[in-house]
């Protein structure tokens, strides 16, 4: 299954709607559209007011489950703000920006993929949106006969895998009638925005979501949006005495996640009752500072039997760790493309 089909029915809803000979259809530039919305929701730019926020994030349907964390920030400035992030399993990550300085206090062995999702759905909800825009691309607006807009989207395709490993992957964004930001699903980060508040000049989501695989409703709520007054207390935004770095990331392409997993396991493939007997699947993966596999969530795959499988195979390996410009042991991820072939 596809990760970017999890919101293909937007898609296709907004781009088939029929007429009845009383809705009227427009065409507006994407570029201008993207910017607008990331002006409107932007809590972070120069316009912005300082403010304090605080996201919690679940799945409601499993009170045990292992999705569970928070988000917390304070921000005065670009140059003075302090985050705090938690995450169940003991991740305590505290960064300290002030006077345009970062330090960095870092607990636990692992940030997930999951959770480093929401920070940036909450401060940078379309990341590199300049590659949207190159195109020039037009979006299609139908106003409905009650004066409402429907929700438009703009879909891309890329490439995951070299050689016979290659298969098609789909990014799409999506904006409501009002212009505002309602869905992002890319291979890498895929979230929905819902329940808009207004707050000073800003309109901000105060839920998000995520279907990182079939079954899985990972939620965030806004629980506390406030202004942050001035006289909030200097020690937020004293510097700590560290600057840890094991939770920086690299994201990968998929040649180069090919030859770093160039020696892992062969993947063992089971037999299937149905579907197709030979095809590709694609998986995105995330790797710790120790070079495990910690994180594999389906992306596309020609026969969905086989997802399951393969990442149970995927998340016991352990390759050579990779290491930043300065040695250091750092996580990374990316998309891995497999081409298979099995029997009934």
């Amino acid at each position: 299954m596809q990760k970017t089909f999890a919101f293909g029915w937007m898609l296709m809803a907004t781009l088939s709607i029929s007429a009845d000979g009383q809705s009227r259809s427009t065409r507006t530039s994407f570029k201008n559209s993207l910017d607008k919305s990331l002006q409107m929701y932007s809590l972070t730019g120069a316009d912005s007011r300082p403010f304090h926020i605080r996201l919690v994030i679940s799945e409601a349907e499993n009170p045990q489950s292992p999705y569970q964390g928070s988000i917390e920030e304070w921000w005065s400035s670009p140059t003075q703000w302090r985050r705090e992030v938690v995450g169940k399993g003991g991740l305590h990550q505290t960064i300290v920006v002030s006077g345009g300085k970062k330090s960095e206090r870092d607990e636990g062995d692992y940030f997930p993929l999951w959770l480093r999702n929401f920070v940036t759905a909450l401060f940078d909800p379309v990341p590199n949106a300049s590659a949207w825009t190159e195109g020039n691309a037009a979006l299609e607006i139908i106003q409905q006969p009650n004066a409402f807009s429907s929700d438009t989207c703009e879909r891309t395709k890329s490439k995951i895998g070299t050689g016979s490993r290659s298969t098609d992957a789909f990014s799409v964004i999506c904006f409501d009638g009002e212009g505002k930001l309602s869905s992002l699903v890319s291979p890498r980060y895929s979230m929905s925005f819902n329940h808009y508040k207004k707050f000073g000049e800003k309109q901000i989501p105060f839920a998000m979501g995520d279907v990182p695989e079939p079954g899985t409703e990972i939620g965030g709520e806004v629980v506390k949006l406030e202004e942050l007054s001035d006289s909030a207390s200097n020690d937020l935004f004293t510097l700590l005495p560290s600057n840890d770095s094991r939770f920086d990331s690299s994201e990968m392409s998929a040649a180069q996640l090919e030859q770093l997993t160039a020696r892992t396991p062969q993947i063992v493939w089971p037999a299937v009752k149905s579907g197709n007997l030979r095809g590709n699947l694609a998986l995105y993966i995330s790797i710790d500072a120790e070079g495990h596999v910690r994180e594999a969530w389906p992306l596309n795959s020609d026969n969905a039997g086989l997802d399951d499988p393969t990442r149970d195979q995927v998340k016991k390996w352990t390759v050579v760790p990779v290491k930043d410009s300065g040695g250091n042991a750092i996580q990374a991820d990316g998309p891995l493309g497999f081409r298979f072939e099995t029997r009934k």
